[in-house]
C-alpha cells in the first residue's frame, strides 16, 4: 500500500507540474499573442497618421497639381517701338514691387539686369519720356528668362502668339494661362494689381514654376 500511495504521489506531482507549465506556456503565448497584437495595432495607427501628416506636408509645400499647358503653333515678331535704359538703383523697386528681392536672389537669376522700358508720347514726339514697365532679364548661351511687370501698363513685348487658351494652371491658389511654344514657356496675367508678362528659353517646367511661386504667393 506505501509503493502504492508513493507511486500516486509521484504521477499527481508529474500531472500538476504539467498543468502547471501548460498554464504558464499558455498565458505566455496569450501575452506574446496581445503584445503582437498591440504591437501591429500600434504600427497601424503610426503608418496611417504618418500618410496623414505626409500628405499635408506634400500639399503645404507644392503645387496643387493642376497645371495644364497650351500648346502655342505659331508665333510671330513685332515692332517693338521704345527704348530700353539699365536701371542701377534698386531700392525703389525693393519697396514698391513685393516680389523683387526674392526674384533677383533666386538661383535662376545667377546674372540678371534690370531695365526700363520707355515709350513715346505720340509717333511724332522724338523723346521716350514714359516708363512703360520693369524687366529683369537674366540670359546665358543656354536659356533665357524675362520678367516685365507694371502697375499701370501692360508690359511691352517684341513678339506676338494667340493668346485664347481654354486651360488654366492653379499656382498657389491663384489661376492664370501658361502656353509653351517648342522650348519656351510664356504667361500673362494680373495679380495684386501687378501686370506681368514672363518667358522663358531653354529651361524646365518645373523651374519655370518655380519662377511664378516667387511671385504668386
Amino acid at each position: 500500500m506505501a509503493k502504492k500511495q508513493i507511486m500516486k504521489n509521484i504521477i499527481k506531482t508529474k500531472i500538476n507540474k504539467e498543468n502547471i507549465r501548460n498554464n504558464i506556456l499558455s498565458e505566455e503565448n496569450s501575452y506574446m499573442s496581445n503584445s503582437i497584437l498591440k504591437y501591429a495595432l500600434c504600427l497601424i495607427v503610426v503608418g496611417v497618421f504618418g500618410v496623414i501628416i505626409f500628405n499635408n506636408t506634400k500639399n503645404d509645400n507644392s503645387f496643387d497639381n493642376n497645371i495644364k499647358i497650351n500648346k502655342v503653333d505659331y508665333m510671330g515678331a513685332s515692332i517693338l517701338d521704345a527704348e530700353v535704359k539699365e536701371i542701377n538703383d534698386i531700392q525703389k523697386l525693393e519697396s514698391e514691387y513685393y516680389f523683387y528681392k526674392d526674384l533677383v536672389n533666386n538661383r535662376l537669376f545667377n546674372e540678371q539686369k534690370t531695365y526700363e522700358v520707355f515709350t513715346r508720347e505720340s509717333v511724332e514726339s522724338k523723346e521716350y519720356n514714359i516708363l512703360n514697365n520693369y524687366s529683369v532679364v537674366t540670359f546665358n548661351d543656354a536659356s533665357s528668362i524675362e520678367v516685365s511687370f507694371s502697375k499701370n501698363n501692360k508690359p511691352l513685348r517684341d513678339y506676338f502668339f494667340e493668346d485664347n487658351g481654354k486651360s488654366y494652371s492653379s499656382i498657389n491658389g491663384e489661376k492664370i494661362k501658361i502656353y509653351s511654344y517648342g522650348k519656351s514657356y510664356m504667361t500673362t496675367f494680373n495679380y495684386k494689381g501687378i501686370n506681368f508678362d514672363i518667358e522663358s528659353s531653354n529651361i524646365s517646367e518645373s523651374d519655370f514654376l518655380e519662377l511664378l511661386s516667387l511671385i504668386i504667393k
